[in-house]
């Protein structure tokens, strides 16, 4: 997660102003208040409430947190496919973290409901692009697919 320096109520009322004017960054970052408790009470529920409203707007951050709510439960019922929608639909927007997050799971997670709703291509899809971004675990991830292949 990128670091976001302490909200006061202030500012958290500044935001929730914007959101509900239908700023899908300020959604996000009212999730982000939420989800944390900055600037108000932590409430899981509405943190997921406000990411759905700016994933649906199509901000990847908020697609990203929303896949892992529901990958986790939290806030929401865990839900490995709801989960893997939006964590594809943020690494279709270029999020690294979501990219990366997916082939982690291919590679590592594999008692995981998530992990088996991921493939061999897909994983390696993400891998890749991650990697171009610059992302040094992507690139040692992707070496290893590569050695997978060759190997007989």
């Amino acid at each position: 997660m990128n670091f976001k320096p302490e909200i006061t109520n202030q500012d958290f009322l500044a935001c929730l102003a914007a959101a509900e004017q239908g700023d899908s960054n300020a959604m996000y970052l009212i999730g982000y208040c939420y989800f944390l408790g900055q600037g108000t009470r932590t409430n899981r529920k509405r943190a997921v409430t406000w990411w759905s409203k700016a994933a649906k707007q199509g901000q990847a951050e908020a697609q990203y947190w929303l896949g892992v709510s529901y990958e986790a439960g939290l806030g929401v019922p865990e839900d490995a496919a709801t989960a893997l929608k939006w964590l594809r639909q943020s690494a279709e927007s270029g999020y690294e973290s979501a990219q990366t997050k997916i082939v982690f799971h291919y590679l590592f997670s594999k008692r995981r409901p998530i992990s088996a709703l991921i493939t061999r291509e897909e994983a390696e899809k993400y891998c890749r692009l991650a990697a171009s971004q610059g992302n040094s675990l992507a690139a040692m991830w992707l070496r290893r697919f590569k050695q997978e292949k060759s190997t007989p």
